[in-house]
């Protein structure tokens, strides 16, 4: 799966399973965008306007999505009202999983091994944070604090049990200090994956297929990608 901003705006292919309504193509995108804020999805193999997923209507600036494939869950953050929630692509079960203190969620991943959710916060309290999909707001837990400028995108990877993040900086003559990190699940181990030559990266996303993690930096409007070893990085798209 892919992640990106595109106009600041997140958007996500993914392979989608027929377990509630198959659409004509098995990929897909989705996306979210304000003015009116909607999430909505899109058939990426045909020029056609049909919806391939009943849109997630009545947000106010959605900011970061996730999809748990086998639950046939969307996974949203809205911004604007201090929120995540959730609702299935044919349109049932739309909730509110987490309310508190959230006061600038910019980045959200679903482990979809141990059923748990991750987003950032770049808020007053600069943190990563962890609850279990179902009791979310009964079990969360801040796994990182401080020690961040402005982190935005998240992506997990259960199968190897790591977590990367992104941290914007917003020192234009300095232009290599933003950075991408990586910790383990649990918060610990914490390091620096990648920091040189990139100022605002965001729209983490990893091929698992390959090893290989994609993201965009909205400074230089290019996308980026490198092995998870932390070889072969490289620029694949040029906007």
């Amino acid at each position: 799966m892919f992640t990106a901003k595109v106009n600041g705006w997140p958007w996500l292919p993914l392979t989608y399973k027929n377990n509630v309504a198959e659409p004509k193509n098995d990929l897909f995108l989705f996306y979210g965008k304000g003015r009116p804020g909607v999430i909505r999805g899109l058939d990426m193999n045909i020029k056609s306007s049909d919806e391939h997923m009943v849109p997630i209507e009545d947000l106010v600036n959605p900011r970061a999505i996730d999809y748990h494939a086998e639950l046939g869950h969307i996974y949203f953050a809205d911004t604007t009202s201090f929120l995540i929630g959730r609702q299935k692509i044919d349109g049932n079960s739309r909730e509110t999983i987490l309310k508190d203190e959230l006061d600038n969620v910019e980045g959200i991943s679903v482990d979809w091994i141990g059923n748990n959710l991750y987003w950032t916060n770049d808020g007053y309290r600069k943190t990563i944070s962890v609850a279990r999909l179902e009791r979310a707001s009964q079990t969360r837990k801040t796994l990182l604090e401080g020690n961040m400028s402005h982190p935005r995108a998240i992506v997990v990877d259960p199968l190897n049990s790591w977590m990367y993040w992104t941290d914007w900086e917003e020192d234009e003559v300095n232009d290599s200090i933003g950075r991408i990190e990586k910790a383990w699940m649990d918060g610990s181990n914490r390091r620096i994956f990648v920091t040189s030559n990139m100022l605002w990266p965001n729209g983490l996303t990893l091929d698992h297929s390959s090893s290989t993690m994609y993201w965009c930096d909205a400074y230089y409007d290019h996308i980026e990608k490198i092995q998870l070893n932390g070889t072969g990085r490289m620029v694949s798209f040029n906007m």
